[in-house]
């Protein structure tokens, strides 16, 4: 494999794609209200204006560490998209980008 500039790629500049970044979620009652997100060094809260969609997913749970999330398509300040997710197991949310 090789770099854009033809040198060849070594581990240390290989990062995975898409990987959940962790997010802080605030309630109101049981509504998502607002999440808080780290971008570049400075964190940004945006207010949740609508949740779009609500899914679960249950895998793998024949193994030692089965996945159990519930995710949510919400719209922030101005219309903008997030997905969220709350690992069920440990209650703690990350946004997962495609």
């Amino acid at each position: 494999m090789e770099s854009a500039t033809g040198a060849p790629l070594r581990a240390h500049g290989l990062r995975a794609l898409g990987q959940p970044r962790p997010v802080e979620v605030a309630l109101e009652g049981e509504q998502l209200a607002w999440v808080t997100v780290q971008r570049s060094k400075a964190a940004r809260t945006f207010e949740i204006e609508g949740v779009q969609e609500v899914w679960r997913v249950a895998e793998a749970w024949w193994r030692e560490s089965p996945v159990h999330r519930t995710y949510y398509q919400v719209l922030v300040d101005g219309g903008r998209a997030l997905t969220l997710f709350q690992d069920e197991e440990s209650g703690r949310w990350y946004e997962q980008r495609y």
